[in-house]
């Protein structure tokens, strides 16, 4: 409740309801088997790692758990469960593409999930980061790998990493300006983040596009792409090895090896593309469909 300026029971109830469900909490389980292999995965030997083709499944099922979320069409099958009961208005106001959802629901829902995978390897590994001497650097490091995760795989403009609330207080707007006089010093100017944002792909259609091993063949498209691309994104959501320290400084593609995906690995990708798609594109009809309604009936 301190997260939000709005005060309607139903919205926190809905909210608690699908942090609640078992695609809230398979996708903590996942999310936290990949931080395992991302952080602790030099110390077991090549032979006993997870190959890169299950870390690949294992990220496209997260991306697939993840759209569910972002869809408010796949909240509470159940008829006895908050989410049915809601009107369409409210519904609307807890889809991704309302200042609502995109400000506290999702933003809750990321925090939660940090919260949750954080809490998994500090009850699991208690001792080592219990350790007095190295304990707490152990679990800093823990905890920036998996906001970097988090970013690379669902979020990369980090729009779900903050609180609309928090952010429009004095304290945080002065905190924002620092930010971006740093950003600027390292060369990610406003403009230069604007025109990113407003050509980014999601991590989930980046793959899509380069999963059969090249870019696309549409020189359009590739020169779309090119204008928010992001090798750290791409290496994380293909379990590739990291980009080159070159291609971090601008350049160009740093990837040891382009991504590549089975055919298999292809359909379900597609598949998923194709819901998100399908979801975003019935969310514009209805939202399109109200409005007309409301028009004629004024």
């Amino acid at each position: 409740e301190l997260l939000t300026c709005r005060r309607e029971p139903w919205l926190f109830a809905a909210v608690r309801e699908q942090l609640s469900t078992p695609e809230m909490a398979r996708m903590i389980g996942l999310l936290a088997h990949l931080l395992y292999w991302t952080v602790f995965g030099h110390l077991r030997p090549a032979s006993k790692r997870l190959p890169q083709p299950s870390q690949q499944s294992l990220i496209l099922t997260l991306q697939e758990l993840w759209t569910r979320l972002c869809d408010i069409g796949q909240w509470g099958h159940a008829a006895d469960t908050q989410a049915s009961r809601l009107t369409p208005q409210q519904q609307r106001l807890l889809s991704r593409d309302s200042p609502t959802g995109a400000c506290f629901v999702l933003p809750v829902c990321v925090l939660s999930l940090k919260c949750n995978v954080e809490t998994v390897f500090r009850k699991q590994y208690a001792k080592a980061f219990g350790d007095v001497h190295v304990g707490a650097a152990l679990l800093d490091d823990v905890v920036e790998r998996l906001n970097v995760l988090v970013m690379n795989i669902f979020d990369p403009d980090c729009t779900y990493a903050s609180f609309g609330a928090l952010d429009s207080s004095a304290d945080a707007i002065r905190l924002w300006r620092k930010v971006g006089v740093l950003q600027m010093k390292l060369g990610l100017t406003p403009a230069g983040k604007m025109i990113g944002k407003e050509f980014r792909t999601t991590p989930m259609t980046l793959l899509l596009m380069h999963g059969d091993g090249g870019e696309p063949s549409d020189p359009r498209t590739r020169r779309l792409l090119q204008r928010s691309a992001s090798d750290a994104v791409l290496a994380a959501v293909s379990a590739s090895p990291p980009p080159l320290a070159s291609s971090m400084r601008g350049a160009g593609l740093g990837l040891k090896s382009p991504p590549r995906l089975d055919e298999r690995r292809r359909r379900a990708l597609h598949r998923t593309a194709c819901k998100k798609m399908s979801a975003a594109g019935l969310e514009v009809i209805s939202s399109r469909c109200n409005s007309r309604t409301t028009t004629c009936s004024g």
